[in-house]
């Protein structure tokens, strides 16, 4: 097949110019179904066949393969890829959040034009991000509420006489501000922790489930902190929280199986795995505190 740029001959099946390094793309092939189909921008030349991502028909030369093996028209080539990728020139929290919309609207068609791989450094500041919102909201509303309770024990004191005679209401507003730092602090460690642990759970589950194809590991954690996504959905107080835990986890099913290239069936082992192992884990210490505390009952009698 010869180029179209540099016209080094390349092999009939050659998807890339050795030379140049071009995206080939093969002569289109007479279909059974196809012969009414041209192209969209050259109606005199047969379609090869439709876009992967608006489904528009094109010929050979305004295919373009991507990173994921299909073929794209310009319009959607230039569409492609996460905002997240882009937001150098987007901003970082405008790039953040189309992408946890286009993730939790359009997962699949989102992925297909995804790069598989980025960097360690970028899944963690997605992940921090989303952690952030998936807390902050309704840990701000729940300050007064935490205040209140500390001015409240400190008022009671106050009055019996067992109080220091410090101002109550300062104590608890700056009480429960420090509740909130806490709470936060720990909301989204956990989720950077676990963006580590569990990506590397979800990695060695699908190494053992025998998936050969598997790709590196800076992959599996990509996939993991894309999941996150849903978490955008935590801004919205109280209600925000309860629901992106689950859609969450769906989400990371989905990105895990369009990235790591791997089957629904094992994208689903792979992220439920370590739930079963944790949820395991905790019954087997919970009944081992039971037994020893059985034991020590009976003999102490």
């Amino acid at each position: 097949m010869l180029c179209p740029v540099c016209g080094y001959s390349n092999a009939a099946a050659a998807t890339q110019c050795q030379a140049c390094g071009t995206q080939l793309v093969a002569e289109p092939k007479p279909a059974a179904r196809a012969g009414d189909a041209v192209c969209a921008n050259h109606p005199e030349q047969p379609a090869l066949q439709p876009c992967a991502r608006c489904g528009t028909f094109y010929c050979a030369a305004c295919l373009e393969r991507a990173a994921d093996n299909q073929l794209y028209c310009a319009n959607c080539r230039a569409r492609s890829g996460l905002p997240w990728d882009q937001r150098e020139e987007l901003g970082l929290l405008r790039a953040w959040f189309q992408t946890c919309t286009r993730l939790m609207l359009e997962p699949t068609q989102t992925l297909a034009v995804t790069p598989r791989d980025g960097s360690i450094a970028s899944s963690l500041l997605f992940t921090a991000l989303c952690a952030c919102a998936g807390v902050i909201t309704t840990l701000m509303l729940c300050i007064p509420a935490y205040g209140r309770i500390i001015y409240m024990a400190l008022d009671a004191a106050k009055k019996t006489g067992e109080g220091s005679g410090a101002p109550a209401l300062g104590l608890g507003l700056v009480g429960g501000a420090a509740i909130f730092i806490v709470y936060f602090g720990m909301a989204v460690g956990g989720q950077v922790v676990s963006l580590f642990v569990l990506g590397a759970l979800e990695h060695l589950i699908l190494k053992l489930l025998g998936e050969r194809e598997v790709g590196e590991y800076t992959v599996t954690v990509r996939a993991h902190a894309l999941g996150l996504a849903p978490f955008v959905i935590g801004l919205i107080p109280f209600c925000g929280p309860m629901v992106m835990g689950l859609w969450s986890l769906v989400l990371r099913c989905i990105t895990l199986m369009h990235l790591q290239r791997v089957s629904a069936g094992k994208a689903v082992a792979a992220i439920l795995g370590p739930v079963v192992i944790l949820c395991g884990c905790l019954g087997l210490g919970y009944v081992v505190i039971i037994a020893a505390a059985v034991g020590a009952s009976g003999l102490s009698r």
